[in-house]
C-alpha cells in the first residue's frame, strides 16, 4: 500500500471516484425518467411475459374499478381501444371476444390464467355486486401484443442499466476506501501529514460536507422534478430536454461530489489525527468546561483532602490543623444555631460571623502555607546549585526575615565559590610560571650533564653523571607535564584539530611503545574492529592521551598478566577501554586516582608525578571526548571515548600522528632531548662568574 500512497495515484483515485458518482446521477436519473414517463417498471428483469407480471394484474384492476366508478353513466368511448366489457348481458366496446379474459362473478374471479386471480387480488364494489352481476373484460391480442413489446423495452432497458450501473458500486466502495486508507499519508513516511483546511472547526468541514451531498441530491433531483411534473424542462423537445438534463445533472454532481469528497476526507485525516471532536467548536467549549470543572472539583479535593500541601511535612502538618479547627468551628456554629434557632435574626447572625471568621483564617493560613512552599523551593534551588534564586515571598510576610536568610546564604556560597574559583585559577598561574621559570635554568642543567657525558671521566664520575641525567630528566618531564596540565586546565591549549583514524592512532602508539611494553613483561591483547574508526581532534593531544593511558597500565600493572585494549563502536560513539590487573591492592575510588599528584603507589617504589591521567583527562575533554576511569577489586580500567564522524573525502586521508623529537623527549624519561641554544663552556662560565641558568 505505502507505493500507491504517491500524490499522482490519489488524485487519479479521487477524479475515478467523482466519475463514478457523476455516472451513477446520470444512470439514477435515466432510470426514474423511464419509470416516470414510459411506465417502465423493474418488474420486466423478473419475468418476461408482460401477461404474468403484476404490472398487468394492476391493469386488470384499474378496468374493474374505472367501469365500477362509472357505471351509471358509462361511454363506451371512455373503453381503453383494445378492451372489452360485458356486464350483466350488456357489451361496452367493440372488442370481440378474446383469449384473455378476465370475470367477476359474485365477488369469485376466474380467469384465463389460474394464478391471475391470486395476483389480482381482491375485487369488490358495490355498483357491481349490490345485485346478482357478472362482469367479464376481454383483452384484444393487439393490445396485449403492444403492452409485451414495451416490457420487451423496458426489460432491454433496465437489463443495460443494471451491467452499466451494478459495477459502480463495488468500484465506488474500493476509491472511497483507497482514499481513506491513504488520506494523509505519503510515499515513504508513516508520520500522519494534515492538509492545508484541517485548521478550519470540525463544524465547518460537516457543514460543507452537508451541504454538498444536498447540491448533489438537487443535481439529481431538480431535473427530475422539473420534467416529470410539466413535461419539459426549457421547452424543447423531449430529447433535447434529456440531453440538457444529463449535462446540468453530470456537471453539478462533479462538482458537489469534489466540494464533498475534499471535506470528508479532511473529516478523515482529523479522525486519524485523533482531533475531530478536539478540534470543534462543541469540543473545545466542552473540554474547556471539563477542565475548568475539573479544576474546581480538584482544588477542593486539595482543600478537604491536603493534596495541595502534601509536598513536605510540615505544610501539610499545618493543613491538618487548618482542617482541624474548620471543623471544631463549623460544629460550634452549628450548636450556637440550634441554640439560638427561635431568634430567627440572631442565627443568620451567628453563621455569617463563622462563615467570615472561618474565610478569614483560611485566606491568612493559605498564605502562610504559600510561603512555606516557597522558602522550600528556595532551599532545593540552592541544593540544584541555583544560588541567585530569589524567594517570592511578599515584604508584607512573616516569613520574609527568613527568605533574605536564605538568599544571603546562597550569596554566600556564590562568593565562596568566586573565591574559590579565583584561588584555582591563581594556582594554575603559579604552576605555568614556576613551569616556565624552572624550564629555563632545567635545559641549561641537562645541557651541561650531557657535555660531561661526553668528557673522559672516570667509572665512578660517569655513573654520577648517569644518576644527574636521568634525574634531570625526569625532572624536565615533571615540568613539562604541569606546564601542559596548567595549559589545558586554563583553556589555553592550542588545538589543531582534524579528522582522525582513532584505530591507527591506538596502533601506532602501541608500536611507538613496543620497547617499553616488551620490558615490561606484559601481554597485551589488542581487539579492533577491521574498519577505521574516524572521530575529530588533535592528533599531537590524543597521542600523548593514550601514551599516558598505556604508560600508567606499563607501571603499575601486575607482572605476567594481560592488559586488554578494547576497541568498539558503540551506538554513535568511538570508545577505547583499556583494563590491566594491579599490581598492588586497590584501596582507593576512581574519584581520588583523578586527582592531581594522585598515585595509586602511595609508596613511591616506582617513577612518576602523579599527573599523567589528569593531563589525560584534560586533552581529551579539550578535545571533545570524555575520560573516565573505573576500579572493581584489583582491575583498573579506564575509558576514552569520542563522537564518531563521518569518513572523510577520498582526496583527504586521515591525519596520522607523528610525534616530534621534543615530545619523545619530553614523554620517555630516559632520553635527554638535544641542546637547542648555545650554550657557553664550563670554563667561561667559571671565569665569568655567571651561572649557567643565566643563559637564555
Amino acid at each position: 500500500m505505502k507505493r500507491y500512497r504517491h500524490p499522482a495515484v490519489k488524485g487519479l483515485a479521487f477524479v475515478l471516484l467523482v466519475l463514478t458518482i457523476a455516472v451513477a446521477a446520470v444512470g439514477i436519473f435515466e432510470c426514474v425518467i423511464r419509470y416516470e414517463e414510459q411506465g417502465y417498471t423493474p418488474e420486466s428483469l423478473l419475468t418476461s411475459q408482460y401477461r404474468t407480471s403484476h404490472q398487468f394484474a394492476n391493469e386488470v384492476r384499474a378496468v374493474f374499478y374505472n367501469f365500477s366508478a362509472g357505471q351509471q353513466g358509462y361511454r363506451t368511448d371512455e373503453i381503453p381501444n383494445g378492451v372489452g366489457i360485458e356486464h350483466n348481458g350488456t357489451v361496452y366496446g367493440n372488442t370481440p371476444k378474446s383469449a384473455t379474459w378476465i370475470k367477476l362473478e359474485h365477488d369469485t374471479i376466474t380467469a384465463y390464467d389460474e394464478l391471475l386471480p391470486d395476483r389480482i387480488g381482491w375485487l369488490y364494489d358495490e355498483a357491481l355486486n349490490g345485485e346478482t352481476s357478472s362482469t367479464t373484460v376481454w383483452f384484444s391480442d393487439g393490445w396485449m401484443a403492444a403492452k409485451q413489446a414495451e416490457w420487451e423495452e423496458a426489460m432491454t432497458f433496465f437489463d443495460t442499466m443494471l451491467w452499466v450501473l451494478l459495477p459502480l458500486v463495488p468500484l465506488g466502495l474500493f476509491l472511497l476506501v483507497f482514499v481513506c486508507i491513504t488520506a494523509g499519508r505519503r510515499v515513504g513516511d508513516e508520520k500522519l501529514h494534515l492538509g492545508h483546511v484541517e485548521w478550519l472547526w470540525t463544524e465547518l468541514l460537516l457543514g460543507a460536507l452537508a451541504l454538498a451531498v444536498l447540491g448533489v441530491l438537487a443535481s439529481v433531483v431538480a431535473p427530475i422534478s422539473e420534467i416529470v411534473n410539466t413535461g419539459s424542462l426549457l421547452g424543447y423537445s423531449a430529447e433535447t430536454d434529456r440531453w440538457v438534463a444529463r449535462t446540468l445533472i453530470a456537471c453539478g454532481t462533479v462538482v458537489c461530489a469534489s466540494v464533498a469528497l475534499w471535506a470528508f476526507l479532511a473529516c478523515v485525516r482529523r479522525l486519524k489525527d485523533r482531533t475531530f471532536f478536539r478540534h470543534s467548536a462543541c469540543g473545545m467549549v466542552i473540554y474547556a468546561c471539563v477542565r475548568a470543572v475539573k479544576k474546581t472539583v480538584d482544588w477542593f479535593r486539595s482543600v478537604l483532602d491536603g493534596r495541595a500541601y502534601g509536598k513536605y511535612a510540615f505544610t501539610k502538618m499545618m493543613f491538618y490543623r487548618r482542617r482541624t479547627f474548620i471543623t471544631i468551628a463549623s460544629v460550634c456554629a452549628a450548636l450556637l444555631t440550634l441554640l439560638f434557632y427561635p431568634l430567627f435574626p440572631f442565627s443568620l447572625l451567628v453563621i455569617g460571623v463563622a462563615v467570615v471568621i472561618i474565610y478569614w483564617y483560611c485566606k491568612a493560613d493559605n498564605g502562610m502555607l504559600e510561603d512555606m512552599g516557597a522558602i522550600a523551593t528556595h532551599i532545593e534551588r540552592i541544593a540544584d546549585g541555583d544560588l541567585e534564586y530569589k524567594t517570592p515571598v511578599p515584604p508584607s510576610s512573616p516569613l520574609r526575615p527568613s527568605a533574605d536568610k536564605l538568599e544571603n546564604i546562597g550569596e554566600g556560597m556564590n562568593r565562596s565559590i568566586q573565591k574559590q574559583l579565583r584561588d584555582e585559577r591563581m594556582k594554575i598561574e603559579l604552576i605555568t610560571n614556576v613551569s616556565h621559570d624552572l624550564k629555563t635554568p632545567l635545559t641549561s642543567i641537562i645541557s651541561y650533564v650531557d657535555l660531561l657525558s661526553r668528557e673522559e671521566l672516570t667509572p665512578e664520575a660517569r655513573d654520577y653523571v648517569t644518576i644527574l641525567a636521568k634525574k634531570s630528566d625526569r625532572l624536565k618531564k615533571i615540568v613539562s607535564d604541569l606546564f601542559e596540565l596548567s595549559k589545558g586546565t586554563s583553556g589555553n591549549l592550542e588545538l589543531h584539530c582534524e579528522v582522525l583514524d582513532f584505530k591507527r592512532l591506538t596502533e601506532q602508539t602501541l608500536a611507538d611503545m613496543s620497547e617499553q611494553i616488551d620490558a615490561a613483561k606484559l601481554s597485551f591483547r589488542v581487539r579492533t574492529p577491521e574498519a577505521p574508526v574516524y572521530i575529530r581532534g588533535d592528533g599531537g593531544k590524543l597521542y600523548r592521551v593514550l601514551q599516558n593511558v598505556f604508560d600508567n597500565a606499563l607501571k603499575y600493572a601486575m607482572p605476567g598478566t594481560r592488559v586488554f585494549v578494547d576497541l568498539r563502536v558503540l551506538g554513535a560513539r568511538a570508545v577505547l577501554n583499556v583494563k590491566n590487573t594491579s599490581s598492588y591492592e586497590i584501596d582507593f575510588t576512581a574519584q581520588d586516582i583523578m586527582e592531581r599528584f594522585a598515585r595509586g603507589d602511595k609508596a613511591r617504589h616506582s617513577e612518576g608525578s602523579g599527573l599523567g591521567l589528569s593531563i589525560a583527562q584534560s586533552f581529551t575533554e579539550a578535545c571533545g571526548g570524555r575520560f573516565a576511569v573505573s576500579v572493581e577489586d584489583d582491575q583498573f580500567r579506564v575509558h576514552v571515548s569520542f563522537a564518531e564522524v563521518p569518513a572523510p573525502q577520498p582526496e583527504q586521508e586521515p591525519a596520522l600522528y607523528e610525534e616530534s623529537p621534543e615530545e619523545a623527549a619530553a614523554a620517555a624519561p630516559g632520553e635527554s632531548e638535544p641542546i637547542t641554544e648555545p650554550v657557553a663552556e664550563p670554563a667561561s662560565a667559571e671565569q665569568t662568574g655567571e651561572a649557567p641558568e643565566a643563559q637564555s
